[in-house]
């Protein structure tokens, strides 16, 4: 279990360090599967937690920006938001509930095969970082109500936000500004799984456990703590430019993950 453990930790905070990931470390419901032989609902527990540490950890750390922002733009974050993801992973955690884990497991192959898609073929350029969308422009509207619902939806069934998805959309698509997509997205996030697990865990109960604080919670914030420090010193060494390559080294490894997945269905 302890190898298992640093492994885990160690596989997941360097490859993080070097995609520049921060909270939605979807690594780790892949590898609580493979290492730890955990069923997938249990792995899902564990990565909402991780999710929900890293994303309020990320708004900590930008509460001078978010306060700085108009207001309008804070109430759309700190009202609709969590308004939308509240509705949204009920109806998720709804499915997660009534769904199999098989179910589960094909969903789970899916969502890796398309992760792994985007990280070898859809890249971020410098630009935009600073990109602003136009007066007339509709994605931020669509993407500020969509993009809640459906991160709420997929957080509350198999504990992923769909950042990989979404932000690139949100980028590529709509025009918006990859900075604030990224802080909203993260601000969704929270919310998000903070919600999921709540309703988890009080009305759609599905990993009862008499153990769970122990076995999920504490085993999750020492997952994220360990993962966290690992990255954050990988980081000092990780050059920017290496980046688009890490992600297309990373997207392979996926693909061997989504088939790996394949055999357990």
């Amino acid at each position: 279990m302890l190898m298992n453990f640093v492994l885990l930790s160690l596989i997941v905070g360097i490859i993080t360090a070097f995609i520049n990931v921060r909270y939605d470390r979807f690594f780790i419901l892949l590898l609580v599967l493979f290492l730890f032989k955990y069923p997938i609902s249990a792995g899902i527990e564990i990565l909402l937690w991780t999710i929900f540490f890293g994303s309020f950890m990320i708004i900590t750390e930008n509460a001078e920006k978010i306060q700085m922002m108009p207001t309008n733009m804070k109430r759309k974050m700190f009202v609709v938001i969590p308004v939308l993801t509240s509705i949204s992973s009920f109806l998720g955690a709804y499915l997660f509930s009534v769904f199999s884990d098989k179910v589960l497991v094909i969903t789970l192959a899916v969502i890796t095969l398309i992760y792994s898609l985007r990280m070898i073929f859809i890249h971020f350029k410098p630009e935009e970082m600073k990109q602003e969308p136009s007066p007339d422009n509709k994605w931020q509207k669509i993407c500020m109500i969509i993009g809640p619902i459906v991160s709420g939806v997929t957080l509350g069934f198999i504990g992923t936000s769909l950042k990989s998805v979404k932000i690139p959309f949100a980028v590529k698509v709509g025009k918006l500004n990859l900075q604030k997509t990224y802080l909203g997205n993260t601000i969704t996030a929270a919310f998000g799984s903070g919600f999921a697990l709540l309703w988890h865990n009080t009305v759609f109960i599905k990993t009862a456990d008499v153990n769970y604080f122990e076995k999920y919670f504490i085993l999750a914030a020492a997952l994220w703590t360990v993962i966290h420090f690992v990255a954050k010193v990988t980081s000092w060494l990780v050059r920017p430019h290496w980046q688009k390559v890490s992600q297309i080294i990373v997207g392979v490894f996926l693909l061997v993950a989504f088939v790996k997945i394949l055999m357990l269905i």
